[in-house]
């Protein structure tokens, strides 16, 4: 089997999941990255969580990471005490249900303007990762936070990381995002280079996919303008190893059925596995 995961909402992220389930694993994915009910304020239930998990089974499929939940009135990181606690208790539910289903980090978004309008929000975002800490070291699970497009947030999230222990914070590396941020790969060698003096890599997790620059289409690698090659070498570097994952949408790939988009989505991820096998053995 290959060693290429795929986020489970590549078509849709609310109703049934297992017909996508059943696709991804037709498909020859290996996992997924878990993004069903990603927006909104749903907490996974016990029962929901075994259901789910009788269906990665059932598709051979395994749970790699989760995309932890936005909601409006559940904020993590928001300065209003009652939506930050909410949050925190929205994401120690997605942390338990990563933990029961074999995953290994939950990503996290910080708000795009919150982060570049100054540093208020770091108070509010450690308090909470403060919280969030022992639930997640107990879990065996990090968190991850992801970037996103606007210059300045990767900077400003790398330097919230360094703040706590590579095992508890990572980051979780958007292809996408870092190229419309323009400098999203020098970031990342920084990263890597932290890995290569011998510490423990701070990457986390993946969403991997392509754009040209100036809209969030996730699109397949390759369908961009993305530099796949420095991406696989950065990778090694980094020091990741845990299979790759990719963000990919249906929406801007002109795809009329699943079948096909997950098809050309796999044969875009083989292709990055023979990169990333070139590399290391070079």
């Amino acid at each position: 089997m290959s060693q290429l995961t795929i986020n489970t909402d590549y078509a849709r992220s609310i109703g049934n999941p297992e017909p996508y389930l059943r696709l991804i694993g037709q498909a020859g994915f290996a996992g997924v990255h878990w993004c069903h009910q990603w927006l909104g304020e749903h907490r996974y239930r016990p029962w929901e969580v075994r259901r789910i998990g009788e269906m990665l089974e059932r598709h051979g499929l395994d749970m790699i990471d989760l995309h932890g939940a936005v909601g409006f009135f559940s904020d993590w990181s928001s300065s209003i005490e009652p939506r930050r606690r909410a949050g925190v208790g929205q994401t120690k539910n997605r942390i338990e249900m990563t933990s029961e289903l074999g995953g290994d980090a939950v990503v996290l978004h910080l708000p795009e303007g919150r982060v570049t309008g100054g540093d208020d929000w770091k108070k509010f975002a450690r308090r909470s990762l403060d919280e969030l800490e022992t639930a997640a070291r107990s879990a065996g699970v990090r968190v991850a936070l992801e970037n996103l497009p606007t210059p300045g947030h990767m900077e400003a999230m790398m330097g919230l990381c360094e703040e706590y222990p590579p095992e508890f914070l990572g980051i979780c590396y958007d292809s996408g995002h870092g190229n419309m941020a323009g400098n999203g790969l020098d970031l990342l060698e920084q990263v890597a280079e932290m890995a290569e003096k011998g510490g423990e890599s701070r990457l986390a997790a993946l969403h991997l996919h392509d754009n040209f620059g100036s809209k969030d289409e996730h699109l397949p690698p390759f369908w961009g303008n993305i530099e796949w090659r420095r991406v696989m070498s950065i990778l090694k570097a980094a020091g990741y190893r845990k299979p790759l994952c990719l963000e990919c949408s249906m929406r801007h790939s002109g795809h009329k059925t699943d079948r096909e988009f997950l098809q050309d989505a796999m044969t875009a991820g083989k292709r990055l596995i023979d990169l990333k096998g070139k590399q290391n053995g070079s």
